[in-house]
């Protein structure tokens, strides 16, 4: 998801439910709750493709919701992570 809100990227995001005690449908429902990206139940289209591809062809031909759901994402980018990181590193270690 880091790279996809680097990137502004219109993002579906399939979680599986039941890894991890469900964190990965969690940290996606963040998402979808700001707007930011679209949730796909893995469930459903493993049992019936034609919804994710349904969704999939709804956003590809819905320029307005991709450029919503790209602003939105930038939103959650973090591009000096990494050098936060590390000065929080350095920090620690000076303690």
């Amino acid at each position: 998801m880091s790279e996809a809100a680097q990137a502004g990227a219109s993002t579906i995001i399939v979680p599986n439910k039941f890894l991890v005690g469900g964190h990965q449908l969690k940290n996606a429902q963040v998402y979808v709750d700001a707007g930011a990206a679209l949730l796909a139940d893995e469930e459903l289209f493993s049992k019936e493709p034609k919804l994710l591809l349904e969704k999939i062809l709804n956003l590809i031909q819905n320029e307005d919701r991709r450029h919503e759901l790209s602003i939105k994402l930038q939103q959650f980018a973090k591009p000096a992570a990494a050098a936060e990181v590390a000065d929080l590193i350095k920090r620690a270690g000076k303690l």
